[in-house]
């Protein structure tokens, strides 16, 4: 017997074709979202102006990325040990859930924000297949969908399933990667996986409703601790972050590079300017929308909106736009004085943060 729930896509920009939001590209907060509306909770639809268009935006979306402390974050992978390889890349350093030293606290946090009990079930023995298969049924049909860490690439990024068939050997859901192949979907649009038995290793259970957890003096708080931290579980973050991107773009090797390793190095300084765009907008909406007038928190939200608006100018120094990653934009990392230009924008970009995070400080009166 298929089961399947009526649950609001997930994903980015360019997988949101002739959908009216705006960039939903940080999986758990969006998969959350999802949830929560699926469950009738007001994720508080609001219009907003951008870009020269109006866009249909989930202020819950936005305030999950500023309670957890992911819109805060900036993160940079050490690579190899000396510390120093700052030309070393990993895409974990896209993964904001990583802001918080337990991966686990990330997701506690989101979900005590929107006011709802949550139980982590891990890859623990080889009994953990069964135990999902039944506790993903039986939530499903509670009529509560699922959040998971698979059952597609990247396992470390989150899932939404929605539906099961076959006792719940087969999945249906909503991934920011899923295949939009219709060989690999439901009419509907969501995956259809078979395979997954190995390839989950958490899954989140929604429980009974709580206080939602929604002090603001206590996102802050928490949010700059995320901000001004240099290391985090092993990452760069802040002032250490905008360092190693500074020095990464700065690199003199990328004059003599092949065209095809040019190209992987450029697409990961566009892909981290995007995150880096998106996550900063989100928090300035999401301190506007808290600042009932007071003017600390409104110049920290000009930062942040600054923040994003100096990222288009990063994108805007190769002559591109989000997600140019092609041989004319990569080029860019040829040239001495479009490196200057683009790291100059870095630091102005680093400047703005650290004037909202004072901004903050005042607001707190700490």
């Amino acid at each position: 017997m298929s089961v399947k729930l009526d649950v609001r896509s997930v994903g980015y920009l360019g997988n949101l074709k002739d959908d009216p939001r705006p960039p939903e590209s940080f999986a758990l907060p969006a998969c959350l979202t999802s949830l929560m509306e699926s469950l009738g909770e007001d994720v508080r639809w609001a219009t907003i102006r951008a870009h020269n268009r109006d866009w249909r935006a989930r202020r819950l979306y936005e305030a999950i990325l500023a309670a957890t402390g992911m819109s805060f974050g900036l993160l940079w992978w050490h690579g190899p040990a000396d510390g120093e390889h700052y030309g070393e890349v990993c895409p974990s350093s896209f993964d904001l859930t990583q802001v918080n030293a337990e991966h686990n606290t990330t997701i506690r946090r989101a979900f005590a924000y929107v006011g709802y009990a949550c139980e982590i079930v891990e890859r623990r023995d080889d009994h953990f297949e069964e135990r999902c298969k039944r506790l993903i049924a039986d939530s499903i049909d509670a009529g509560r969908p699922v959040l998971t860490f698979g059952p597609l690439e990247p396992r470390e990024e989150c899932s939404i399933v929605c539906g099961y068939d076959s006792g719940g050997d087969t999945l249906f859901g909503w991934s920011h990667w899923q295949s939009r192949n219709p060989a690999d979907t439901e009419p509907g649009g969501m995956f259809r996986v078979s395979d997954w038995h190995k390839k989950i290793d958490k899954i989140v259970l929604c429980g009974e409703k709580t206080q939602p957890q929604t002090d603001l003096r206590e996102i802050i708080r928490h949010g700059l601790s995320i901000a001004i931290a240099d290391d985090i579980d092993g990452l760069y973050a802040g002032h250490a972050a905008y360092d190693a991107w500074a020095k990464y773009v700065s690199n003199p090797a990328y004059r003599k590079m092949k065209k095809r390793e040019l190209k992987g190095k450029y697409w990961f300084h566009s892909t981290l300017t995007g995150n880096h765009a998106e996550a900063r907008a989100n928090l300035g909406g999401f301190m506007r929308g808290a600042a009932d007038g007071d003017a600390h928190l409104l110049k920290a939200a000009g930062c942040y909106d600054e923040i994003h608006d100096t990222c288009w100018k990063v994108w805007g120094a190769a002559g591109g736009g989000p997600g140019m990653s092609d041989k004319k934009a990569c080029k860019v990392l040829r040239k001495p004085k479009k490196r200057d230009t683009i790291v100059a924008l870095i630091r102005k970009i680093e400047a703005l943060d650290f004037e909202a995070a004072e901004e903050l400080r005042f607001w707190l009166g700490e």
